[in-house]
């Protein structure tokens, strides 16, 4: 996790983008999990 403070701001923006990403798949998947159950 550190070495990421000492990237570039560029190498930054890839991993916040590379995180939200990862957050809309989790989201996308839990959600059609939920429309599975009701």
């Amino acid at each position: 996790m550190e070495k990421w403070l000492d990237s570039s701001p560029k190498d930054h923006n890839k991993i916040e983008n590379l995180k939200a990403k990862v957050k809309e798949t989790n989201w996308a998947r839990t959600s059609a999990a939920m429309s599975d159950w009701s």
